[in-house]
């Protein structure tokens, strides 16, 4: 194996990735963030944060998505439609 990806639905993961590729120079590990409720949903800030300080990846939103919170029977969450069904 020579790299790795890590995710975290409430954490962003760059600091992490950093901090082990410092400790494990020969792995590459790249991190990045998921746009969940926990860092603001769908916010370019967040994401200009990230990749101001190295994250690589972003990922749309996962557990405050609204379609996994209506499979979980929970109202609300994070849409990338509007109301008409369009992006």
């Amino acid at each position: 194996m020579q790299g790795i990806v890590l995710k975290s639905h409430e954490y962003p993961t760059h600091p992490v990735a950093a901090t082990t590729s410092e400790i494990v120079p020969e792995v590459t590990v790249l991190g990045g963030i998921t746009l969940d409720a926990e860092v603001g949903g769908l916010n370019p800030q967040a994401v200009a944060a990230t990749s101001d300080t190295g994250g690589r990846i972003v990922w749309m939103p996962t557990y405050s998505a609204k379609a996994d919170r209506e499979a979980r029977g929970l109202d609300g969450g994070i849409s990338l439609l509007d109301n008409s069904g369009s992006l």
